[in-house]
């Protein structure tokens, strides 16, 4: 059974978008590339709990009336401007048998050495493009940063643990993650405590301008 299910009802055309959604329905569309767009409502609090958990995993739609459910990708969420609220979502529908692509998030996992010595972990690469059947789409792809034990090493696509059945699309020589060393505690102080050239010039002549308004005020 798939995790990502939702149930709709097929859109009341006579209905505006604003009443719907006042109501407490969400106006959405399925689309796909053997099929015509059929528009649909779902309930807004199932629709928000899915759009925020299903990210690019394939969700299951069971619309009232026909007898098979459709499987989807979330492909466009519009949202409120102002209270972020779901305005309108767009699904599209995927075959069994249809390799399709989609991009999918990449998430840390593990804790790297470098940051129990001062050092910091920076996240390069969000995302990975992939392609495969429905049936193998991942949610994520994990990254292990405890391969992270030098200053200035990184991970990149190649070194990321790929489902099998799935097709990477982002080059592999790509940089995922980078171990960045800490800054050296003398180099700070000492950018603190040394003046720059303009300061020391500034201060050196300070004494020269006032005693140049000095004379001046004595003229007077």
């Amino acid at each position: 059974m798939n995790d990502y299910a939702i149930t709709a009802l097929p859109r009341d055309s006579k209905v505006t978008p604003r009443a719907l959604r006042r109501s407490g329905y969400t106006p959405c569309v399925m689309y796909g590339r053997e099929s015509a767009p059929e528009s649909i409502q779902v309930e807004t609090a199932q629709l928000t709990r899915l759009v925020s958990r299903a990210g690019s995993s394939l969700v299951s739609i069971t619309v009232e009336g026909v007898d098979r459910p459709f499987s989807a990708l979330v492909r466009e969420v519009q949202r409120d401007p102002v209270n972020r609220r779901l305005m309108h979502v767009d699904f599209l529908t995927v075959q069994a048998n249809q390799i399709i692509r989609n991009v999918i998030p990449i998430v840390q996992k593990g804790t790297a050495p470098v940051v129990q010595r001062g050092g910091v972990v920076i996240q390069i690469l969000e995302h990975l493009e992939i392609e495969c059947l429905p049936a193998n789409m991942p949610h994520s792809i994990t990254i292990d940063i405890s391969k992270l034990t030098a200053f200035n090493s990184h991970l990149t696509v190649a070194d990321l643990q790929i489902p099998a059945n799935v097709t990477v699309l982002t080059p592999s020589d790509a940089e995922v993650v980078h171990a960045m060393a800490p800054m050296r505690e003398e180099t700070v102080e000492q950018a603190v405590a040394e003046p720059t050239a303009e300061a020391v010039a500034t201060t050196a002549a300070a004494p020269e301008t006032k005693a140049a308004e000095t004379k001046t005020e004595e003229k007077k």
